[in-house]
């Protein structure tokens, strides 16, 4: 019995080399359609052929394209996650500006090597299957930095730093995926970038 379209889901864990290079092949073929054509353009049997496998192939690992786009999607939030790790890890031992300095350009890099598909994975395709996976991410980040104001400032006041973490996050996600979408001139894109890091830094101080 296939899985409903609103929760997709990957019918199978690849464990050996070649089925997860075969997950990674179908996986990117879908994401340079996303690139070249937008959601429209997906369907199994042309990321199939894009991929170089066959469609039974396809489907001893997803039981569709919304499996296919979910996975793809938490890649994505994977990577985020992992940035995010990083910089929290490095507030624990560096100086704010530091943290923040390395944070924001690591999100920028990686939204920047492929602006297409991160438009097409946080605009689109949430609408089309869920978007719980990325408010679950943006939970995420606001709980790591919730715990980090508290330990640094020994607030007692829960709600005011939860407050804090929800602006923050989301003013922050927005401005990278906006400027990202609407490709912003180098010179604008370098200012804006500073502006933010202006704003968390104050954001985490206070």
């Amino acid at each position: 019995m296939k899985t409903r379209r609103s929760t997709p889901k990957s019918l199978r864990n690849p464990r050996q080399d070649r089925s997860r290079a075969t997950v990674d092949a179908i996986l990117e073929a879908a994401a340079r359609i996303l690139e070249r054509e937008g959601p429209e353009g997906l369907g199994t049997n042309r990321i199939a052929r894009d991929a170089g496998v066959s469609i039974g192939s396809l489907y001893e690992y997803f039981d569709g394209r919304d499996a296919i786009v979910r996975t793809l999607c938490e890649r994505h939030l994977d990577v985020v996650r992992a940035v995010t790790d990083e910089a929290f890890e490095l507030l624990e031992h560096a100086p704010d500006e530091v943290a923040v300095d390395q944070f924001v350009d690591a999100l920028f890099a990686f939204y920047e090597a492929r602006p297409r598909l991160r438009r097409a994975l946080h605009f689109e395709l949430p609408l089309r299957l869920s978007q719980q996976p990325f408010l679950d991410n943006d939970r995420y980040v606001e709980r790591r930095l919730i715990e980090w104001l508290a330990r640094r400032s020994g607030a007692t006041d829960p709600s005011a730093l939860e407050a804090r973490a929800f602006v923050l996050v989301r003013a922050g996600r927005a401005v990278i995926i906006q400027a990202i979408t609407e490709e912003l001139a180098p010179e604008r894109q370098a200012s804006v970038r500073a502006a933010l890091k202006l704003v968390l830094l104050s954001g985490i101080a206070r």
